[in-house]
């Protein structure tokens, strides 16, 4: 498995969203059970921005997600963490934000399996 290795780090804070999975069942008076969907149901998406990327480093970032066409895993270590995680990177933008410089803001999100 290929471990992700940015020319730069992001810019911005990711910022994290959290989803559970949760299977309900409701009865006729009213009560509803709730029980988690499987043992990993918690579903952790985080965003990060590169910003000021030239084309070339643009390309490479682009490129590395283009090859895993968001359903291949791959590492990475999020600024400021010690040990790789396992992400799929669903979706990302490429934007120009000055004549010459780029901005990709991605989304990644944790893999469970093994």
């Amino acid at each position: 498995m290929e471990t992700f290795t940015p020319i730069k780090n992001p810019v911005a804070p990711a910022g994290k969203s959290v989803t559970y999975s949760v299977r309900s069942a409701k009865f006729g008076d009213g009560y509803t059970a709730r029980a988690p969907l499987g043992i990993n149901n918690k579903e952790i998406t985080a965003n990060y921005v590169w910003a000021q990327l030239t084309g070339e480093e643009a390309d490479s970032i682009e490129a590395f997600f283009d090859a895993r066409k968001g359903s291949e895993a791959f590492y990475y270590t999020p600024p400021g963490e010690i040990v790789a995680t396992k992400f799929i990177c669903t979706d990302f933008q490429r934007t120009r934000y000055t004549g010459l410089l780029d901005r990709i803001t991605a989304s990644f999100v944790k893999v469970n399996d093994l």
